[in-house]
């Protein structure tokens, strides 16, 4: 150790540089090769989602009622998924994770209070209770709700969720077109839906209730509209949700026909909504009630005249 210290120092300072770039050089290809070292080349880091919020319950309540009791309940949860339109662009869309109870109770502007937590990739929900309203004038049985609202990057994520000491975890996978979700423990939460399609630029839907009598019009918007516009119809695997699709309550049926179209232009969203409208014109002078809407990815949104 002495002699190599005096031959380092006895170099020129060029020689010494060389020596020591050298010398790291040999350590870092040593600590590469070795089983636990570092790793080699660029560290991939994780996504990490946003917190937006909830959606503004206490707010609604204050209006009407004023705020009652937080209550602990006895019940399971729902959960359910998607991103939110009335954004201007894709990239300003909102994702969301919804919760409702299993059990309804005896007023509709109750929700769950939630508290929520990101860390790293990891997305923490804890439900604290259920909030009432002061007065109950309405009587009406409802599920209580909350939706959480976040900014979502592509990527993979754990979710986790609890209430008192029963907690469930999912695990949730985002990519450009879609959000899935899978249970990885726990029967505290039951996902309604496992597969969400994301929308797409320029996307919009035209809406037709079936629950009317006479229903034959809802294909007469469509090939109207088509006829004159320049829509290229979206069609989806039958599995999974699709964007703008209301999902009904288990054992019942959407009332709503909806068929999913992409525009070039906001020109082109901008003439097919003159067209319904010169369309349901037509029928409201034969005296036929039509329930048709057009609405695209930024939320706006298009009605039928007469219904």
């Amino acid at each position: 150790e002495t002699i190599i210290y005096y031959v380092v120092h006895s170099m020129k300072g060029v020689m010494r540089k060389l020596l020591y770039q050298s010398l790291a050089f040999a350590v870092a290809i040593a600590l590469a090769s070795c089983e636990d070292g570092p790793p080699v080349g660029p560290v991939k880091i994780r996504p990490v989602p946003e917190y937006l919020g909830s959606g503004n319950y206490k707010a609604v309540m204050l209006q009407c009622c004023g705020l009652g009791d937080t209550l602990m309940i006895d019940s399971a949860f729902e959960l359910w998924f998607g991103e939110t339109t009335f954004d201007s662009t894709i990239a300003a869309h909102k994702q969301f994770i919804a919760l409702r109870t299993v059990q309804f109770y005896g007023s509709y502007l109750q929700y769950l209070i939630t508290h929520v937590e990101t860390r790293g990739g990891r997305i923490l929900i804890e439900i604290e209770g259920v909030q009432f309203p002061r007065s109950n004038a309405d009587n009406y049985l409802s599920r209580s709700y909350v939706h959480e609202f976040f900014k979502i990057p592509t990527g993979t994520y754990d979710i986790e969720i609890g209430y008192r000491s029963k907690r469930s975890t999912f695990a949730l996978s985002v990519t450009d077109s879609t959000m899935a979700i899978s249970k990885k423990s726990g029967d505290l939460i039951t996902a309604l839906y496992n597969l969400y399609w994301r929308f797409k630029k320029n996307q919009c839907a035209l809406f037709c209730n079936n629950e009317l009598a006479d229903t034959s019009h809802c294909g007469g918007y469509v090939d109207s509209i088509l006829a004159n516009v320049s829509l290229t119809p979206i069609v989806y695997p039958d599995s999974g949700v699709r964007p703008f699709e209301i999902v009904p309550l288990p054992g019942s049926v959407s009332p709503w026909n909806v068929q999913n179209f992409q525009y070039t232009s906001t020109s082109d969203f901008t003439y097919a909504g003159e067209i319904l409208l010169a369309y349901s014109e037509s029928l409201k002078h034969a005296g036929i009630a039509s329930d048709v809407f057009l609405i695209d990815y930024r939320g706006k949104r298009i009605a039928s005249l007469y219904r």
